[in-house]
């Protein structure tokens, strides 16, 4: 694949002279992998000729939103930004069932297990919170929508099968031969507010991708 073709293949969300936030497909680390190096930092530091810093991530089979700064100083603010959990973020997930409460917070602490999984323990974990809403359901699926105010590796795949109602398609957590059924994990990064060194905050959103909207389900207004 030619620079020009991953150029063209990654939808920019917003780019500015600090930041620039894009659009990640899912299966593609944002940063290298132990045995492979492809990732989308990479790709698009090879494709713009230009040092990009890792703001933050999301899963390899997570779809959506990811920001880059463009320079030191504002890594530096938007890392205590996360840091400090001043940063607003809406994931869309569908979840192979539905949760006996439609409206709620996961309050449970995480901790990592073996084979890279991640577990509730609320002896050893470290706090972790999630809020939640069902948005829409079908005989056997729902998509909600999820707020999490913290940022732990796995969070809300753990806090949502912790539910006994793990995201579809997920290839870590549920009935592994139920999730092969689905062609994808039903995890999207949809939306995220960004606080700005001057004061302002830089709200940006990215639409389902076709697997969810192929299934009838669409995206209700965000009031962040």
């Amino acid at each position: 694949m030619t620079n020009s073709d991953i150029l063209a293949s990654i939808t920019v969300h917003h780019e500015d002279l600090g930041i620039l936030v894009v659009e990640k497909p899912t299966g593609l680390p944002v940063i290298p992998g132990r045995y492979d190096t492809d990732c989308l930092l990479h790709r698009l530091e090879a494709a713009r000729g230009e040092k990009l810093w890792v703001v933050h991530r999301i899963d390899q089979e997570t779809s959506g939103i990811v920001v880059f700064a463009r320079d030191a100083a504002m890594h530096r603010h938007l890392s205590m930004a996360f840091e400090k959990h001043a940063v607003k973020k809406r994931y869309i997930a569908l979840l192979d069932g539905t949760p006996k409460v439609k409206e709620g917070c996961v309050d449970a602490a995480l901790r990592q297990f073996g084979s890279g999984r991640m577990g509730v323990d609320p002896a050893k974990g470290k706090p972790c919170t999630t809020n939640y809403r069902v948005i829409a359901t079908t005989r056997t699926l729902s998509m909600v929508e999820a707020e999490p105010l913290t940022g732990r590796r796995h969070q809300l795949r753990v806090h949502f099968h912790h539910l006994g109602t793990p995201v579809a398609g997920d290839p870590l957590y549920g009935d592994k031969e139920r999730q092969k059924t689905f062609p994808r994990m039903f995890l999207h990064a949809q939306g995220i507010v960004l606080p700005l060194p001057d004061g302002a905050a830089l709200r940006l959103e990215s639409p389902l991708p076709a697997a969810f909207t192929d299934l009838g389900f669409s995206v209700p207004a965000w009031n962040p």
